[in-house]
């Protein structure tokens, strides 16, 4: 049931807001999925709007997992009404229930995995006669992807890659088959090609939310867009501060455009984080004040515990280091489980040592590694098409119950007593990418 009483002078504002356009900046732990969930509850009871007019686009498919519960917990059977959905799951459902009219054919159209985007990226190579010894097959993969999502590249750039992008979309289009952009960019040519089928989609629902704004691309800006053109009750949660994902075409200018695109756009701010110490809010206002669009946050948490600096001779002394605090964690009884604790670092390549060394000691982790092996020797190396130093890969989770090893990407809302901030070194942190 939904309990207005519970939460924050600032949340509740945000909540009870009226019809229209609405941008709320969200610092870290200041309870936004909170919010977004008592937001769509309040549409359903107080408005009676039917919940399966309510549409919740996510980044991720864990954020929408969570909403999808927080929905039930306040309004029972009729919050798992509620469309809540990842862009990329929506723009498939779109893809799927329209395959004839985008040319695929009438039945369902095959989700290629990144396996069968390398294999059709060096068919596309050798028939254009493309060094792949030259052009890095991950790199030309990003690179493709940020000209397919409309991300910003320089002019020559985008010229050099444009026969390989329309080369490797008709491979697609012939095979009956989207990849990840594709789930994106095939929703926005439908509109364009049928309009009938965008107001449809249009009046399917009365309300359009959105999760992790900052984050979004080109494309999912202008599904966002498309979607609300003629209700315009478009809600958004962000923060410019966190923006994560520039290398997947995420930029604050979106920020902007929606306020130019609906100028009408209430601007509503949460200050209060509930997540954190307030050593740690105070170190994060301090580090993020010369940011562009800085804003101070609060707390009524406790102080906790200070945050400590510890400077390793290499990789493996840091781990060395980690795990012995983790240790002392556990005998001192400052943790109760050992999925209290994270260790974050920026790049996948950075988690053997750690891993290593865990293992040594006989306590367990969790890694979003699927490519990680073990040698006989019991060292850990990846496997031939795994991770190279300076990439970012998103794999799927095992959830083996222990310690946390995760990319900074991979654990955006994730939350533990403990945490250690790996590999604090010029060029990698931030990277010099």
């Amino acid at each position: 049931m939904l309990d207005l009483s519970r939460v924050s002078p600032e949340q509740r504002q945000a909540v009870l807001a009226p019809d229209g356009p609405l941008l709320i900046v969200a610092g870290p732990g200041c309870g936004k999925t909170l919010v977004l969930a008592a937001k769509i509850a309040y549409q359903v009871t107080w408005r009676q709007i039917p919940p399966t007019k309510i549409l919740a686009l996510t980044f991720a498919t864990k954020a929408a997992r969570e909403l999808r519960g927080r929905l039930y917990c306040l309004l029972g059977d009729e919050g798992s009404r509620v469309d809540v959905s990842t862009f990329h799951a929506f723009g498939l459902r779109i893809a799927r229930q329209w395959s004839d009219e985008l040319g695929m054919g009438s039945g369902p159209p095959d989700v290629y995995g990144q396996r069968e985007v390398n294999a059709v990226l060096r068919e596309v190579a050798t028939n254009l006669q493309i060094d792949l010894d030259r052009h890095e097959l991950t790199e030309l993969s990003t690179r493709l992807e940020r000209l397919r999502l409309g991300g910003k590249r320089p002019v020559l750039e985008r010229d050099d890659l444009q026969p390989i992008a329309d080369a490797y979309e008709d491979i697609l289009l012939r095979r009956s088959a989207v990849d990840c952009p594709s789930m994106l960019a095939l929703p926005l040519q439908l509109f364009i090609a049928h309009p009938d089928v965008q107001r449809l989609c249009q009046d399917s629902y009365r309300v359009v939310l959105c999760d992790e704004f900052q984050d979004i691309c080109a494309s999912q800006y202008a599904l966002l867009r498309s979607l609300a053109a003629r209700h315009r009750n478009l809600v958004v949660v962000g923060d410019p501060q966190q923006t994560m994902y520039g290398w997947r075409g995420a930029d604050t200018r979106f920020l902007d455009e929606l306020r130019f695109d609906f100028p009408e756009t209430r601007v509503m701010n949460l200050h209060q984080n509930f997540r954190s110490t307030r050593q740690i809010v105070d170190c994060a206002n301090a580090i993020s004040a010369a940011l562009p669009d800085s804003r101070a946050l609060w707390t009524d948490n406790p102080f906790g515990a200070a945050i400590r600096v510890h400077v390793a001779t290499d990789e493996g002394a840091e781990a060395a280091f980690v795990v012995d605090e983790i240790e002392r964690l556990v005998t001192g009884r400052i943790i109760d489980r050992l999925d209290e604790v994270a260790i974050l670092y920026r790049t996948n390549w950075q988690a053997s040592p750690f891993a290593v060394a865990l293992r040594a000691r006989g306590l367990p982790y969790s890694s979003t590694l699927r490519d990680i092996a073990k040698r006989d020797d019991g060292d850990l190396c990846s496997s031939r098409a795994g991770p190279q130093r300076d990439e970012e890969v998103a794999c799927e989770t095992d959830e083996t119950a222990g310690v946390r090893l995760s990319t900074i990407h991979r654990a955006k809302g994730g939350e533990w007593r403990a945490v250690f901030v790996v590999g604090m070194e010029e060029g990698l942190l931030p990277h010099a990418r």
